[in-house]
């Protein structure tokens, strides 16, 4: 999906290289930690008045003062003047604020007030993106305790306070506190700004490892392109992207210049690290927004840092959609809304589509905000069609197909099943209607139409037997590390199902295990009243991203004929109606039994009894040999290597790990070093090179604390390319008196050619 048109900005100035940067004191006491020098923007579109580092504000600011940074990370204390009651505190980077200020109006000119006053507006936004459609904002008011001594420190990354992209090397960012005279504590607002502090930090990096870069790929297709990514060498350890129109991306580096390019596109997907290029060794489509602009020149910006983070050179190539015949057929659609099934947040439709059209998008609105908003605006049902292509849900035409030559469809109409399920968006007792817009081949859409309205059901969560729908649940497959749960209902007669893993039965002292949730600190489950766990299911937890707690429906994706996988749904053969969903669970414990709570809701919103279900793992028996057999399989073609560790006997279970870089092995050399016999390899023997990479495996001595993940059953690795990489296994057994037995390191070197060996003096020759 690209980012809409107006997300793109940037600076003019040189890329960095590898060289370290020169460091300048901190602004504080002599001695302290030397921080990066500011780059010079005095080109820029629009001038920032920050201070470096830290901001000294009088009673009616907030000042700011940067007290340690590195290459991911900084930390920062704010101090709210005597008139100041209530502060605001945000960090973006500075790309980012500059592609929210060239995005916007500045027809009354361009001048410091105006531009502070844009700032100010952007901390007040909220973290959605409020008016600018930028993730902005602050999300939390500090009220100031007193008026003398207030000190806050702010470790950035640990801010769950906020949103903001993860930081990077090399990078700027500015940190903004708004001050406010007024704060109503009841509340939690504040009212009538003070001063704004500006405070610019430039993050460190270290030097280049290699050269890490990347060849763009575009493949025009209609409406669009698709955009693939190759790393130049193997030490360039991922990538970030950005594609929009060419004339955008040259607009922000006339304005601000391709080292700012090449921060935004670091910064724009708000993601926890790059893409790794094994996603993106086939092209993927990068596709621009349809109409006018998907026929203008798009180019894609790009970067491939190294194992550190740091930058290499940012990349750009451009390219032209193809054009779109204009005796182009438009396709049409009617989604129709299934009267029978609409329950209190689940709905099912069907899509009546012509031979034409390739797919539907679709979206539920509120029936007041259709027809206040879209009814009888047509620009505002253009703006509403450009959402649904980019962020509508699809309901594809299977029987579609096309000749683009003679520009006639030789595939069918067809009527397609799908639904709608949200526990957040779809309430209750609420009227909504599906707005919807069809595609044609070229990726054309039909102006945008909503269904017959409709009113999803109430809830009832007090009286269970009310409910007309149930749900068996059974747990069988049962394995040292997990089981299967099967969940067999009628689908015509439960809309969805509540259900969760709650606990192990207790921690051996009574108490509830660490890690599983608790319904109003009770551990007797089965003491646990309905309307405990209805306040728990619909007001406690946040079921869509707590894994342990789900909420399940009829998913027609997910019907297949036989149990081979997690999430696989079964019919009855006798009555198609009745389907079972078989979920799988791992990294259980052995030798234990779990709980598991399960509700129905049927299609007219009542909320069946919650009934409690055990399941158990198998017991392991750990011994004093713990033994693992190692099976190693080349690939059939090409380069790779795939190993398998099975434990034998005596296992309690293996620490395992896969490792290609010195960073994942905590070490100053790297496999690529031990298989090419260079770097710092020949200062340590044999038993010291076993000892690093057996301590990286164990963690340095704490059990999977920094290196192996944990496995009870059989792991599997695999690696394909020109990488080395080395496979690591610890067996754990156990001593006559329980404790842990950690047994000798195992491990295969696979010399990225598709050659390995088990014996690591075939290195050290």
């Amino acid at each position: 999906m690209i980012v809409a048109a107006a997300a793109v900005c940037v600076a003019a100035l040189a890329l960095s290289s590898c060289k370290e940067d020169n460091l300048s004191p901190d602004p504080g006491q002599e001695g302290q930690q030397t921080f990066p020098d500011p780059l010079d923007h005095s080109d820029a579109m629009f001038q920032i008045n920050w201070t470096p580092y830290k901001v000294e504000q009088g009673g009616d600011g907030v000042s700011i003062e940067v007290t340690s940074l590195s290459e991911k990370d900084f930390t920062f204390v704010c101090r709210p003047g005597s008139a100041v009651k209530a502060f605001k505190v945000a960090a973006f980077p500075l790309s980012e604020l500059y592609n929210m200020l060239i995005n916007l109006d500045w027809t009354g000119g361009i001048t410091d007030a105006a531009v502070e006053n844009a700032l100010r507006s952007y901390i007040d936004e909220t973290s959605s993106g409020g008016t600018t459609g930028y993730i902005g904002g602050a999300d939390i008011t500090y009220g100031v305790v007193g008026d003398d001594d207030n000190e806050m420190e702010f470790v950035w990354s640990q801010a769950g306070y906020t949103l903001i992209p993860t930081v990077v090397p090399d990078a700027e960012y500015i940190i903004i506190a708004q001050g406010y005279y007024e704060y109503d504590e009841s509340t939690k607002e504040a009212d009538t700004p003070a001063g704004l502090s500006l405070c610019y930090v430039r993050t460190p990096h270290k030097p280049l490892v290699g050269n890490p870069d990347l060849e763009i790929d575009i493949e025009p297709i209609y409406g669009g392109m698709r955009v693939g990514f190759t790393a130049a060498d193997q030490s360039a350890a991922g990538f970030y992207e950005f594609t929009a129109p060419k004339s955008e991306l040259m607009e922000y580096i006339d304005a601000f210049g391709e080292t700012m390019l090449r921060d935004f596109v670091r910064h724009w997907q708000i993601l926890d690290g790059p893409f790794s290029f094994a996603a993106g060794d086939s092209p993927y489509p990068m596709l621009m927004n349809i109409g006018e602009e998907a026929a203008k020149n798009a180019m894609c910006a790009a970067v491939a840092v190294d194992v550190n983070g740091t930058p290499g050179p940012l990349r750009m190539k451009d390219g032209d959609a193809k054009h779109i015949p204009e005796e182009a057929q438009t396709a049409k659609a009617k989604v129709i809304v299934d009267a029978e099934h609409i329950g209190s947040l689940i709905f099912w439709l069907n899509a009546e589509m012509s031979e034409y059209t390739r797919e539907v998008d679709i979206r539920h609105i509120k029936k007041s905000e259709w027809d206040a908003t879209y009814a009888n605006d047509k620009e505002a049902r253009e703006a509403l069609k450009l959402e649904l292509l980019d962020e509508g849900w699809v309901i594809q035409n299977p029987k579609f197909s096309y000749n683009d030559e003679t520009l006639t469809a030789t595939g069918e109409g067809s009527t397609e099943f799908a639904y709608r399920i949200d526990m957040k968006d779809i309430l209750p007792n609420t009227e909504y209607v599906v707005a919807y817009v069809a595609v044609n081949y070229f990726g054309q859409a039909d102006d945008v139409y909503a269904s017959e309205p409709f009113i999803t059901k109430s809830r009832n969560i007090t009286d269970p037997d009310a409910c007309a729908g149930e749900v068996t649940v059974k747990c069988d497959k049962p394995s040292s590390i997990g089981f299967t749960v099967n969940f067999t209902y009628n689908k015509k007669e439960v809309a969805a199902y509540y259900w969760q893993v709650v606990a192990p039965i207790g921690d051996g002292q009574g108490g509830a295990v660490p890690g599983y949730p608790l319904v109003d600190n009770k551990i007797n489950w089965e003491a646990t009243e309905h309307s405990d766990w209805m306040t728990y299911f619909f007001e406690k937890v946040d079921m869509f991203n707590n894994p342990l707690c789900n909420i399940w429906f009829f998913n027609p994706d997910d019907l297949k004929t036989e149990d081979n996988k997690n999430g696989t749904t079964v019919a009855d053969e006798n009555n198609p109606d009745v389907v079972t969903d078989k979920w799988t669970f791992a990294d259980m414990a052995p030798g234990t039994t779990y709980q598991i709570v399960c509700a129905p809701e049927d299609w007219n919103g009542n909320v069946g009894e919650v009934k409690l279900y055990e399941c158990t793992t198998t017991a392991l028996d750990p011994g004093p040999n713990p033994e693992v057999q190692v099976t190693v399989q080349k690939a059939t073609s090409g380069n790779g290597i795939t190993v398998i560790f099975n434990p034998i006997k005596d296992v309690g279970r293996m620490l395992v790990m896969q490792a290609s870089t010195s960073a994942e092995l905590s070490a100053t050399w790297s496999p690529a070093d031990l298989v090419n016999g260079t770097g710092t390899i020949g200062m340590y023997t044999e038993e010291e090179i076993i000892g690093i990479l057996e301590a990286a495996v164990i963690g340095d001595g704490t059990e999977g604390g920094t290196g192996g993940l944990s496995y009870y059953t059989e792991a599997q690795f695999v690696q394909t390319g020109s990488q080395p990489c080395v496979f690591l296994c610890v067996p754990i057994g156990a001593y006559e008196d329980g404790t842990a037995l950690y047994g000798d390191l195992l491990y295969v070197i696979y010399d990225g050619k598709g050659g390995y060996s088990m014996d690591i003096s075939d290195y050290l020759k």
